[in-house]
């Protein structure tokens, strides 16, 4: 069981398992509001508009979530030498 968790906190913490989650979970959302929004209406009403404009800003929201936690990862000093 030490094991597990052991490698779970590895994947979380040191290879920062949550902030490639959040990117690909936004780069897969984004791909499928475009494709169905532009495959299955040819005519784009005003309100699927607005919501896919929502959902491309989800990208924004997720590189902000990113770039803060990689310069809190830089202060904080724990990421691995290379030799």
């Amino acid at each position: 069981m030490n094991r597990l968790l052991a490698m779970v906190d590895a994947l979380v913490n040191r290879q920062r398992l949550m902030r490639r989650a959040a990117l690909v979970w936004a780069m897969v959302l984004i791909t499928w509001a475009v494709r169905y929004t532009f495959v299955h209406h040819p005519d784009i009403p005003a309100g699927t508009v607005a919501a896919l404009g929502t959902v491309t800003a989800v990208l924004g929201t997720v590189i902000g979530f990113y770039q803060h936690h990689r310069s809190v990862d830089g202060r904080t000093g724990d990421q691995e030498q290379k030799p």
